[in-house]
């Protein structure tokens, strides 16, 4: 059966020019691994994004027929129960228990047959959590005419609705240039992003200079050109997630062992010698070699 949490953003793990309500998210993790890593990164069995997490922030293991939880060596901590735990501690995890991974809380629900928040998967929960925070009044997907038409601007404001771009009275995203047909493409946000489909067009949609069959997923940053007319996708929830990808990943922590005792120090990174420091020591050995070859002379000849 999957493991459930309910996962509550905090103010503090608001990423930039994100002011949208925090919304709680429940969300199930299957637990067939035995293991599972929560963290910022995107192919870990819960990612969370949110940039104060490192890659792999915490684990959850079986133990004993339940689960513990152990802080991953993160950056920012992990707590259970307002407890903070300590390098390579693992405390058991039991239902109801409140974790917190740096700014962010999880409450652990325990496990309990699928239900239909299962069937969205983690990337979706994850693109939802961070819709949340940017979906007010700016920060909705916008289609943005560029080129060949006059300036507009269509906020894709609600999910699963259809917005036609086309020349035809009506149409969300009104064109009125002969090339383009009267009912031409489609934008829709769904919980995954945002698509274009073709509606039949005779002259096409093209994403990226190349023309779509059917319907394409769009990103931050994407052209679409329908007709002489260009329009870009302005996507801030891609965008971060995008940029959160790119951030340098965490440096395991170094554990040195003393005795009894293991210890957990950050990552270091060791000094290398000069090229002056190292032809000095050289030139010292030459040195040292050529008195002592003089010396033995002085010794047989003698």
């Amino acid at each position: 059966m999957p493991l459930r949490f309910r996962i509550q953003p905090t103010d503090e793990a608001r990423p930039g020019g994100a002011t949208g309500p925090l919304v709680a998210r429940d969300v199930e993790v299957s637990e067939a691994p035995g293991e599972v890593r929560v963290g910022r990164r995107a192919d870990i069995e819960l990612p969370l994004p949110f940039a104060a997490l490192s890659g792999v922030h915490a684990r959850l293991h079986r133990a004993d027929g339940g689960w513990v939880v152990e802080d991953a060596g993160s950056t920012n901590g992990t707590w259970l129960d307002g407890a903070r735990l300590g390098p390579g501690e693992r405390r058991p995890l039991v239902a109801g228990a409140e974790l917190r991974l740096a700014s962010v809380r999880l409450r652990f629900e325990g496990t309990g047959p699928a239900t239909p928040a299962a069937t969205e998967g983690t990337a979706t929960i994850a693109r939802r959590l961070v819709a949340d925070l940017f979906d007010d009044a700016g920060g909705s997907p916008t289609v943005r005419i560029t080129r060949g038409a006059a300036p507009f601007a269509l906020a894709l404001r609600t999910l699963g609705r259809v917005y036609v771009a086309g020349r035809a009275e009506g149409c969300a995203l009104p064109l009125g240039v002969e090339e383009v047909s009267r009912e031409h493409a489609a934008f829709v946000r769904d919980a995954e992003g945002v698509i274009v489909r073709d509606l039949g067009s005779k002259n096409g949609v093209i994403v990226g200079g190349a023309r779509i069959e059917g319907e394409r997923a769009l990103v931050d940053g994407d052209v679409i050109e329908i007709g002489p007319v260009a329009m870009t996708l302005e996507d801030p929830v891609s965008r971060y997630l995008r940029e959160l990808e790119r951030k340098t990943p965490d440096l395991p922590p170094t554990v040195v062992s003393v005795g009894a005792e293991t210890a957990a120090f950050p990552p270091t990174t060791a000094p290398q010698p000069t090229v002056r420091g190292a032809g000095r020591l050289v030139v010292g050995i030459a040195v040292a070699i050529l008195l002592l070859l003089a010396i033995t002379a002085v010794v047989i000849f003698s």
